[in-house]
């Protein structure tokens, strides 16, 4: 579950805060080599294990979608009572003191309900788990003058969750999907089973088209910190100009011709703005290695393409609040 959910490096730097040896080049060699021997010497245990799995499967692969609500709301929400009753009445009022470790379950089931606290609750979070099936094509076999196509049924598990801060700010982050980049029905579907807990018809939802806007017009200033794949503008009119690099390695601050005829549409056109980028924030002292980002999704949606550590997750999207802040 950790490999499908995680990586190798969040493993490593797991069982290096253990004072284990944590160096491995593949799963196998994670497993058998440095996840065995340390639980055989006690060096780590099962319930570690769980915790890891908990946190690990919660950052990556993931559309997140940003709502807000006032702080007196938020409050409300994440009243301890008000939860717990309210579990109570779900009969899962376990969820608090002993999450579920399903590695599959073919309706949505909610598996963890926690506080994540300092002196006072910071945050709320609410996950659920099922698994989602898609079809894999292995083979064509041709049969008494029949073509037949055939398929691999594969199971995915999936992981969805609802994180309120106490500032009523909520982060809403669906596991990405492979056969299709609409999230509307997954979207609604997960806010529906979660609205007894979080009731999300009381917040609003955060465009992200500051952040749009600022990442691209700032992208000389920011070429130390994000490298950029593609970029697409549009107008009111459904006008759309794209310019993408010829591979995931080149940066479109190397192109200038190409990112300045998309300067001059946006100089041109008072209608026109940045609908989407596709970036990588690069490896720093925050960041092991370059983080994929996808800004092109709806007006209140970023997505992490690509496994990543709880870290990595946090620095990312605080640097997308960042950016997303009023321009003065």
């Amino acid at each position: 579950m950790l490999e499908q959910t995680s990586s190798l490096a969040v493993v490593r730097d797991f069982l290096k805060s253990r004072n284990t040896r944590f160096s491995a080049g593949s799963w196998v060699e994670m497993y058998e080599k440095r996840v065995v021997p340390a639980i055989e010497s006690f060096q780590i245990t099962n319930v570690d294990l769980i915790e890891l799995l908990r946190i690990a499967e919660e950052n990556g692969k993931q559309h997140v979608f940003l709502y807000q609500c006032s702080d007196e709301i938020a409050s409300w929400i994440m009243d301890r009572a008000r939860v717990t009753q309210k579990l109570k009445d779900l009969k899962l009022e376990q969820l608090t003191t002993t999450p579920l470790i399903l590695e599959s379950s073919d309706a949505p089931c909610l598996v963890d309900v926690r506080w994540n606290t300092a002196d006072v609750d910071l945050s709320l979070i609410v996950k659920e788990v099922y698994t989602r099936r898609s079809e894999k094509f292995v083979r064509n076999e041709v049969t008494d003058g029949w073509l037949h196509k055939i398929y691999e049924y594969q199971k995915h598990r999936v992981v969805n969750l609802a994180k309120l801060h106490r500032n009523g700010l909520l982060e809403i982050r669906l596991a990405s999907q492979l056969t299709s980049s609409n999230y509307e029905y997954e979207l609604a579907r997960f806010i529906y089973h979660i609205k007894d807990l979080v009731p999300v018809d009381k917040f609003s939802d955060i465009p992200l088209s500051t952040a749009r806007k600022r990442i691209w017009a700032e992208r000389r200033q920011l070429a130390t910190l994000i490298r950029y794949s593609d970029a697409t503008i549009r107008d009111d009119f459904g006008n759309v100009l794209k310019a993408a690099t010829g591979s995931v390695e080149s940066d479109l601050n190397n192109q200038k011709a190409i990112s300045d005829s998309l300067d001059s549409v946006l100089t041109s056109d008072t209608s026109a703005y940045c609908s989407g980028q596709n970036i990588w924030f690069k490896k720093s002292k925050h960041l092991q290695t370059d983080t994929h980002v996808l800004l092109n999704g709806t007006h209140h949606e970023f997505a992490l393409p690509a496994n990543c550590g709880m870290a990595e997750y946090e620095h990312v999207f605080d640097q997308i609040r960042q950016f997303n802040k009023p321009l003065s």
